[in-house]
């Protein structure tokens, strides 16, 4: 599937996210190595290639993993040229925290996908009898459970 190409930010337009209201069920997603912010939208879109009133986590990593913030975004405008669905990623910008991340368009809530829904690996590894290395993570518990489903 090729994303349109007005999914494409462009050079300067980092995207203001201090205004935008925390998800009502899920504010903070505990999950993973490092929290991450559930964000909204604002009604109307800040920028043609966000959806409005749809979430989006914000990613905000510090010190040696500030650099995530643009492997987010080249992994995202990579995939697209191969034709990998991802969920779209773009550089955000908090002003009230002073703090740049990474904003990540959630891959459900969509309204033509309206029967999806979030699992978490962690749900899956312990459903499955497989626990995971909760301290840095496994490339082959991954593929294992990717094969699985």
């Amino acid at each position: 599937m090729r994303v349109p190409a007005n999914f494409d930010q462009a050079a300067g337009e980092v995207i203001q996210v201090e205004t935008w209201e925390p998800d009502d069920e899920f504010p903070v997603m505990p999950v993973g190595q490092k929290p991450k912010r559930v964000l909204i939208c604002p009604t109307p879109a800040p920028c043609r290639f966000l959806i409005a009133g749809h979430r989006y986590l914000f990613k905000e990593p510090f010190g040696h993993a500030a650099q995530q913030i643009w492997s987010e975004v080249i992994a995202y405008k990579l995939a697209r040229e191969v034709g990998v669905e991802v969920p779209p990623a773009f550089l955000g910008y908090d002003a009230r925290r002073d703090s740049p991340g990474v904003l990540v368009e959630f891959f459900f809530g969509h309204a033509e996908r309206a029967d999806a829904r979030f699992v978490h690996a962690r749900e899956r590894f312990q459903a499955l009898g497989m626990p995971p290395d909760e301290k840095r993570g496994s490339l082959a518990e991954n593929i294992k459970l990717s094969r699985l489903h």
